[in-house]
């Protein structure tokens, strides 16, 4: 009886295995081709704000080692420079205009409520414009930025519909300028990205015929433990999903996501942080990104002693442009680190604006 069983079993195993091989439409792939003089196209998001107010730190050979693909500034004499060093500038236009008491009212303008009714801030943006035009030469990569932060009471005095009105009037004023419709403009530039916020620009632009090319927000706030980092993959998805990939909004003519700040202060010193935000802004498809920059403040007296058991150390001193590259080791390897394994998976054959 078990001399049976065992010929019955093997029969059935038998009559499995050859209807699977009649049955059965898998092919079997034995071999594989790999083209190693294809480079693997590798995106780099290096990139930086400010940075470039001391002409003799950092050292810019140092800099270019970094590979910057965007700089972001809103001074004119810095672009030269932004531009050699990256080849495209993220130009944030309001804010020289609203450090300056330009209406003579004994305030600075980044008070003013709404610039967009003031004549000095017309004035500034065709002065600004006529700039970029530079009499027909006109100054290569720049991606002209209305605000930054408009969503954010240290940058403006405003509520956000005042921010609507300035970007319509920026808008307006650089397609009428002689830099005309090839012009690039970036928005809406907040400070912290809101769903809500971003539809509300976006469905503003729409209805008064503003375009959007560069769409920006920053992402410097991920220290919460219900916001982690991972969250900016879903923040792009929701703006590619909704308004880039929309119909609706294809009049905006959106053309790249661009985050021109990440890296959060307390964040500077940690390289998997930053290593985490080069690779969720890589997996999310972000086109273009910048490190941020943070006044430093201290406790320090004059004879170096800490008060109150406070500061932050002498050597990250400085305004925001200079901790741009004043963060040392810790973003310096990381980005080194970064850029030089993007050039493995695509040799770069060098940057013409070197």
């Amino acid at each position: 009886m078990k001399k049976l069983t065992a010929i019955l079993y093997l029969a059935c195993i038998s009559c499995m295995a050859q209807q699977y091989r009649t049955t059965s439409t898998a092919k079997i792939i034995d071999s594989v081709t790999v083209n190693l003089n294809e480079p693997v196209k590798a995106k780099s998001l290096s990139g930086f704000l400010g940075g470039l107010d001391n002409p003799y730190y950092p050292d810019r050979n140092a800099i270019r080692v970094l590979q910057p693909k965007l700089m972001r500034t809103s001074h004119p004499i810095q672009y030269p420079e932004a531009y050699k060093l990256a080849g495209r500038v993220h130009f944030i236009i309001s804010d020289e205009w609203k450090q300056l008491d330009n209406d003579k009212d004994g305030q600075i303008d980044l008070f003013d409520a709404k610039p967009y009714l003031d004549r000095s801030f017309e004035e500034y943006l065709d002065n600004l414009f006529a700039w970029g035009y530079n009499s027909g030469s006109i100054r290569p990569g720049i991606v002209w930025e209305c605000w930054n932060e408009p969503d954010n009471n240290n940058f403006s005095g405003w509520i956000v519909q005042d921010f609507y009105e300035t970007y319509k009037l920026t808008y307006t004023k650089l397609r009428e300028s002689k830099l005309g419709t090839t012009a690039l403009i970036a928005g809406p530039s907040f400070g912290t990205f809101n769903e809500q916020m971003m539809k509300d620009f976006f469905d503003y632009c729409l209805v008064n015929m503003l375009e959007v090319n560069v769409v920006t927000w920053h992402e410097i706030t991920y220290l919460d433990q219900q916001k982690p980092l991972i969250t900016l993959q879903q923040h792009v998805k929701y703006v590619r999903d909704n308004f880039i990939n929309n119909p609706k909004y294809a009049p905006l003519k959106m053309q790249s996501i661009e985050i021109n700040e990440i890296v959060n202060p307390e964040d500077k010193n940690r390289p998997s942080e930053i290593a985490g935000y080069l690779r969720n802004l890589e997996d999310a498809g972000v086109d273009y990104a910048c490190k941020s920059c943070f006044t430093h403040n201290t406790n320090i007296d004059d004879n170096g002693s800490v008060l109150n058991e406070g500061g932050v150390p002498p050597c990250e001193l400085g305004s925001c442009s200079d901790t741009s590259f004043n963060d040392l080791f810790t973003i310096w390897y990381d980005s080194e680190h970064y850029v030089n394994h993007s050039n493995i998976c695509n040799p770069l054959p060098g940057n013409e604006h070197k």
